[in-house]
């Protein structure tokens, strides 16, 4: 039996009770995208979608938990860059 190992990124966005929710809804979308290219960084990286939950948090699975940190730090740059909000990442 062979066993797979998966890291699961968990954040949730900095102050998101001051935004409004157009603009919360902008930081989500920022937050696909990076996802989005971080999954042609290796095939099957990602697993599924990102998922948001309690409005301001969200997970992404990833099938390579080498990768986790990697992935963690691009998708919060991205949103820093972006100018859009900062996020918590763990």
């Amino acid at each position: 039996m062979t066993q797979r190992y998966y890291a699961v990124l968990t954040g949730d966005i900095v102050k998101s009770g001051l935004l409004p929710p157009a603009h919360l809804e902008s930081v989500r979308s920022s937050l696909i995208r990076a996802v989005n290219a971080a999954r042609r960084w290796k095939q099957g990286l990602v697993k599924g979608k990102p998922e948001f939950f309690r409005g301001d948090a969200w997970q992404v699975l990833l099938a390579d938990p080498a990768m986790a940190l990697r992935v963690g730090i691009f998708l919060r740059a991205s949103l820093l860059a972006g100018g859009l909000a900062d996020s918590r990442v763990a």
